[in-house]
C-alpha cells in the first residue's frame, strides 16, 4: 500500500467514504484522516476523550449513512440494479458500494485517524486544526462552506471534487444539471479558492450516462430517486474523478492544475421539482406513474 502525502478532511457520508474506498482499491492510502465529529453535549463531556470521540463518531456515522442503508432495504431491486451497473461501468471491485455504506472503521483506510470535535467550520478550533497539519494537499470531503480565512493557509492546498464538468456546470445538483443540459454527467477535481467552484483544475471529465431500470413492484417517488442518485451514483462519479489524479498525488507539489476562465460556464442552483423530475427521467427508466 503506497502512502500519499495527502490528508483527508473527512466529513462522514457516502462521498467521503467513496474517496477512501477508491484509494484503497487503487492500492494507496492517505497519510492521515482528520475525522470531523460534532462536539459532545454537557453530559458527554464528562467522558474521557477517547471513548467520547468513538461514541460521537459512531452516532454521526449512523446518521450520515442512514439513506444509503434505508434505500437498499426499502428498494432492494433498484439498489441492486444501480450497484451492478455503476460498479461495472466504472470498473470497480464488486462490493464497492456495499463498502461505502458499511460503516467500517476508518483504520481500514489509514492507520492515522485523528478525531476532531467541531461545531462545523465556524468553530474557533477549526483554523488552528488546519494550521497544525503538515504542508501539502488536503482532500475536502464536504460538510459546509469553508471560511475565507482557510485559503490564507500558505502551507496547504485544498483539493475538492465537484460533480460537474467545470467550468461549464458550477453550483448545486451538478450531476442532475450535467445530465440535463450536457447529456452526460461530469466531475472535476480542482484546488479550492474563495469563489464557488472556480479554482484551478487538476482534472475535468465527462462519463457515459447510465440509466437504471426501476423494477416492477417498486414505486419510488422523485425524492427517493433523488436520494438514490446522491447515495450511490454521485459519490462514485466523484471518486472516479479522484482516481484519475491519484498517480500525480504521489508528488503533489508537481500536480498540474490549469486556471479556469471565470467568465465561462454557468452556476446552477438546486432544481425545482418539475426540472428535477425531467433530470431524474433521464437517469431512471420507470413504467409507472409517480405520485
Amino acid at each position: 500500500m503506497i502512502e500519499l502525502p495527502l490528508t483527508v478532511l473527512f466529513h462522514e457520508g457516502p462521498m467521503g467514504r467513496a474517496y477512501l474506498e477508491m484509494m484503497r482499491q487503487c492500492g494507496v492510502r492517505p497519510r492521515a484522516i482528520v475525522r470531523m465529529i460534532p462536539r459532545a453535549g454537557p453530559l458527554g463531556r464528562i467522558l474521557p476523550r477517547g471513548p467520547r470521540a468513538a461514541g460521537l463518531a459512531r452516532r454521526r456515522e449512523r446518521a450520515a449513512n442512514h439513506w444509503p442503508r434505508a434505500l437498499a432495504a426499502e428498494h432492494p431491486g433498484l439498489a441492486a440494479e444501480m450497484t451492478a451497473r455503476i460498479e461495472t461501468a466504472f470498473e470497480l471491485e464488486p462490493g464497492f458500494l456495499a463498502a461505502i455504506r458499511s460503516g467500517a472503521d476508518l483504520d481500514r483506510y489509514c492507520p492515522d485517524v485523528r478525531p476532531a470535535e467541531l461545531d462545523g467550520f465556524k468553530d474557533p478550533a477549526f483554523l488552528p486544526l488546519l494550521g497544525d497539519l503538515p504542508p501539502g494537499l488536503v482532500l475536502f470531503t464536504g460538510g459546509g462552506i469553508l471560511p475565507a480565512a482557510v485559503f490564507g493557509a500558505e502551507h496547504l492546498r485544498l483539493l475538492h471534487v465537484h460533480p460537474g464538468f467545470l467550468p461549464h456546470v458550477r453550483g448545486a445538483d451538478g450531476i442532475l444539471w450535467s445530465t440535463l443540459v450536457r447529456g452526460r454527467p461530469g466531475a472535476s477535481a480542482f484546488i479550492m479558492e474563495p469563489g464557488l467552484d472556480t479554482g484551478d483544475l487538476a482534472a475535468a471529465l465527462e462519463t457515459e450516462p447510465l440509466s437504471f431500470d426501476v423494477p416492477a413492484g417498486e414505486t419510488p417517488d422523485d425524492l427517493t430517486l433523488y436520494r438514490m442518485v446522491f447515495s450511490y451514483y454521485d459519490p462514485v462519479i466523484r471518486a472516479h474523478a479522484l482516481r484519475q489524479i491519484l498517480p500525480a498525488l504521489e508528488a503533489p507539489d508537481t500536480l498540474a492544475a490549469r486556471p479556469q476562465d471565470p467568465a465561462a460556464g454557468q452556476t446552477y442552483h438546486f432544481m425545482e421539482p418539475r426540472t428535477r423530475r425531467r433530470a431524474l427521467g433521464a437517469i431512471f427508466n420507470r413504467n409507472h406513474d409517480l405520485p
